[in-house]
């Protein structure tokens, strides 16, 4: 590829981002942002009600709980469907008509639907800082990005792989609930084969670590403690950082295979 046509590549993959994240917030992204934030923040101060010791410390626990899940299935739900819609009315069709690579379409729509979830990310920290440090909460606003970042992909691929908004939604939010509580089920397993240690358990223990591996650790990210002790900083952002770019090459890489290999 000639670097004209790379500059003209990359010229189209910035201006499909920029419509893909205008649709985004045309798509009520917005208002579910303020109403996710006003329900976590009507929980929270019912909480503070209740509570007699620790309320702004509890009330930020609480808090980003809720903003956690609630940014995952919102951005799950908005690039699902957003995908499954263009996929019916034609309208991928059409954008894989331009003359350029199809890379160029699939990383275009990710770099819109990346923009929305670093927006909702930003927005959930900023409404955490009445609660607890900003420093605290800058580091949980970046682990919160890179697990949006994941699950923004993870929800893209799925989607255009099935073509079915409620199907797809569904492996993606199985695929995060497994991905959350996968060390739990690993300490269940190991309490289990301690109890009965028969080749049976130590097969199920074999077959639950091979598919921890091959998960992301999200029970690691976006920390509660960090708001509610402190914490965060580069020593445990490294590692994060380093899972995220690994995933985020893998399922780019799965992406991209499968729209090459499909005829439209």
């Amino acid at each position: 590829m000639d670097p004209v046509t790379r500059l003209r590549s990359a010229g189209a993959v910035w201006t499909l981002a920029a419509f893909t994240f205008r649709e985004a917030l045309r798509e009520r992204l917005l208002r579910a942002m303020v109403g996710m934030i006003g329900i976590g923040w009507f929980f929270s101060l019912f909480l503070n009600e209740l509570l007699l010791t620790d309320q702004e410390a509890s009330r930020a626990a609480v808090l980003a709980f809720f903003f956690r899940l609630g940014s995952v299935f919102l951005v799950s739900i908005l690039v699902s469907f957003a995908v499954a819609r263009d996929l019916q009315n034609r309208g991928l069709d059409m954008m894989l008509a331009m003359p350029f690579p199809r890379g160029v379409v699939f990383l275009g729509k990710l770099g819109g639907f990346l923009l929305a979830a670093l927006l909702l990310a930003g927005v959930c920290g900023v409404a955490l800082l009445p609660l607890a440090r900003p420093e605290p909460v800058l580091w949980w606003s970046l682990v919160l990005a890179c697990e949006l970042m994941i699950m923004t992909l993870l929800a893209q691929v799925v989607t255009m792989a099935m073509q079915q908004a409620p199907l797809a939604l569904t492996l993606t939010a199985g695929f995060y609930l497994l991905a959350r509580s996968m060390s739990a089920v690993l300490l269940i397993a190991g309490q289990t084969r301690e109890a009965n240690p028969d080749w049976s358990t130590q097969a199920i223990q074999w077959l639950l670590q091979g598919i921890a591996g091959a998960l992301p650790g999200l029970d690691r990210f976006t920390v509660t403690g960090w708001l509610v002790q402190g914490g965060g900083g580069f020593q445990e952002l490294g590692p994060i950082l380093g899972e995220t770019g690994i995933y985020l090459l893998l399922l780019a890489g799965i992406g991209l295979y499968d729209l090459y290999q499909r005829e439209f």
